[in-house]
């Protein structure tokens, strides 16, 4: 985009010309700011990093110091509504899709990152994804964005355990696949977005044999999860019976929420010195 087409964009005033025509992309955070991006901030250390690190433009709602002249710098009344305009402007040729809590829990563990409800923080993605998703119906509404729910199928072919299913997704047929149960349908959406869910452990888990000795599925007694999400919890006691504990018990499924690692070691101790015979 073009500086002039910009500043109609964002409705601001010129504080500082320059002879710089092309922005390469926008950003509000520094840690997101590339080269000849134009640079959102009302924070007077901000501006000047952003200056140094390349930015061809520098938008705020005040008069900033300009410590470089060919830089341009613009002045706005409002920081969110200008980069509100600018995201509409930016999801003309996306698509968005609304989803709910769960679907965006485990979006995030497919290393796809949902909207966070708020404009500095989503600037990143909607300039870099083409496809874009978010469990806050009135953000996408605040935004004035056009958006829909996502379509998919999903065919259990033969009711297996929590953990793994014989399932078509999509069309797609997927036998003994690791997708826990609650997360079938978020899988399902991943699928239909064209979103990788192949390789991903969704939940932190180890199977116990009799001995609390650790075990694949088929050889185990019992099972703990290493869980902090309330959502995520509450779909899980949805289908299984889960306590939660603070050292290894004799319950089939369990839940525990503090330091894996740690749980763990103490488990090999309690081995290494015999406390479990």
């Amino acid at each position: 985009m073009n500086l002039s087409n910009f500043k109609e964009l964002i409705n601001a005033e010129i504080i500082n010309s320059t002879q710089l025509s092309e922005l390469s992309g926008f950003s509000a955070k520094l840690s997101n700011l590339s080269y000849a991006n134009a640079f959102f901030t009302n924070n007077e250390d901000e501006a000047k990093m952003a200056a140094i690190l390349g930015a061809y433009a520098i938008v705020s709602e005040k008069k900033l110091e300009i410590i470089d002249s060919d830089i341009a710098y613009f002045r706005v009344d409002s920081l969110d509504i200008a980069i509100k305009r600018l995201i509409k402007f930016l999801c003309i040729d996306k698509y968005v899709f609304l989803i709910n809590e769960l679907d965006c829990e485990c979006f995030k563990r497919l290393n796809y990152q949902p909207l966070k409800s708020n404009f500095k923080d989503d600037l990143e993605l909607f300039c870099s994804n083409h496809i874009l998703v978010s469990c806050d119906e009135e953000y996408l509404k605040l935004l004035g964005l056009s958006y829909k729910k996502p379509e998919y199928s999903i065919n259990l072919v033969k009711n297996s355990s929590f953990f793994y299913q014989d399932i078509r997704i999509n069309n797609e047929y997927h036998q003994n696949i690791n997708i826990p149960k609650i997360f079938i349908k978020s899988v399902a959406i991943a699928s239909s977005l064209n979103i990788n869910y192949s390789n991903v452990k969704l939940l932190d888990y180890v199977f116990f044999n009799e001995e609390n000795i650790q075990v694949k599925m088929s050889e185990a007694s019992k099972v703990v999860f290493f869980e902090n999400n309330e959502i995520v919890i509450s779909e899980i006691k949805k289908y299984l019976d889960l306590f939660e504990i603070t050292e290894l018990k004799n319950y089939t499924f369990m839940l525990y929420k503090g330091d894996k690692i740690k749980f763990l070691e103490q488990i090999n101790n309690k081995q290494d010195k015999g406390l479990f015979l």
